[in-house]
């Protein structure tokens, strides 16, 4: 069944690119909802220009007698917010179809995933420096550690307004051999489920990098968020969780001695910045993905880390927002733009791009302890 959609903006005017874009997103949607009898898409646009940002407003009926999905993003486009949306509310999509259907929701291992992967159970806590992992012994005789639900917890002094730690929820692949691990910094109402980053992860994987894709907010953190949007943008809370997980590798005994770098995608990489800023000990080289540079302050001319801005030619806006941060950045430093691109890299061979710049950083800058860079 056509899906029904109905667009409002406030306080912006949509070009007719613009709305290509945004009629291109509701099109994704529309394609997944086919099942359902007579569902209908209301979306409201909001220009927050003194934050450079859109608001996105997105309720979806599955039907007269259905449900209500509802998704509040934000983002720098309005086609990347949407995306955001529409990417939220296709999850509470499958999770009410599993629910129905008694079946696993998504982000549950696929079976070739469980094929390919040695499941590891590993937590720590960085507020004692305690460790529970299986024995060096035993991971050495592993192909791969695939951990889809790792929990690390961060001290208290890392937590916005807290006074126990907390525990956040990642999903850890340490390739056999690994010579590097990179930690995924996701961007505004994304998670460690994002399939872009996980495309990209895989790439690194393959190339002998060990990855973790973090959520950096708790769930309850993630629903507060869902209803208010301000967490997403709290760039010091993020910084010190990224942080605060780069300390716990460092005392894993899965992944204690890799050299570590950050990919950070649009507000990630603001976080990511900053986390380099504050502790350069922790990270060897920092990559942005479509990112939000800006957004990490004055702490863009502390970062004395190796930095690759990565953006899509199309992503105008966001070109500009990079340049200006790449001439705030030491060196080295460098800005890559793949063309034809737009904010989230969906046109082919884009985000393939993406992930061989962001290998060819990481394998250079990314140098065993004791070793120097050629």
């Amino acid at each position: 069944m056509a899906l029904t959609k109905k667009v409002e903006t406030r306080n912006m005017v949509l070009s007719i690119v613009g709305e290509r874009r945004i009629e291109h997103q509701l099109q994704r949607l529309e394609q997944r909802l086919t099942h359902y009898p007579e569902p209908t898409a209301t979306v409201v646009l909001t220009s927050h220009a003194a934050q450079r940002l859109t608001q996105v407003d997105l309720r979806v009926q599955l039907g007269p007698a259905g449900p209500h999905l509802i998704s509040h993003q934000a983002a720098e486009t309005a086609d990347h917010a949407i995306a955001l949306a529409i990417d939220d509310v296709l999850r509470q999509q499958e999770r009410h179809r599993s629910a129905l259907l008694h079946e696993p929701s998504y982000g549950v291992p696929s079976r070739r995933e469980a094929r390919e992967h040695r499941h590891q159970p590993v937590a720590a806590s960085s507020d004692h420096e305690q460790v529970q992992a299986p024995a060096p012994a035993d991971v050495a005789a592993a192909d791969c550690v695939h951990e889809p639900d790792v929990s690390i917890t961060i001290d208290p002094p890392a937590l916005h307004a807290a006074t126990h730690p907390r525990s956040l929820a990642g999903t850890l692949d340490v390739p056999e051999g690994a010579s590097g691990l990179v930690v995924f910094a996701h961007g505004s109402g994304s998670s460690r489920r994002s399939p872009r980053n996980r495309r990209v992860a895989r790439i690194l994987q393959d190339a002998g990098f060990a990855t973790l894709l973090l959520d950096l907010l708790t769930a309850e953190e993630e629903a507060e968020d869902a209803l208010t949007g301000h967490l997403r943008f709290d760039i010091d809370l993020l910084a010190k969780r990224l942080a605060g997980a780069a300390t716990w590798l460092r005392v894993n005994p899965v992944t204690r001695g890799l050299p570590l770098g950050y990919f950070g995608a649009s507000t990630g990489a603001g976080a990511a910045l900053v986390a380099a800023a504050a502790h350069p000990e922790l990270v060897g080289a920092v990559v942005s993905r479509g990112g939000r540079p800006d957004l990490a302050g004055s702490a863009l001319e502390q970062v004395k880390t190796p930095t690759l801005l990565i953006v899509g030619g199309d992503d105008l806006q966001v070109i500009t927002l990079n340049q200006e941060a790449l001439a705030r950045l030491k060196e080295p430093k460098r800005m890559e733009i793949v063309p034809g691109a737009t904010h989230l890299f969906e046109e082919p061979g884009a985000l393939d791009r993406v992930a061989e710049l962001a290998r060819d950083w990481f394998a250079h800058y990314l140098t065993p302890v004791g070793t120097s860079r050629a």
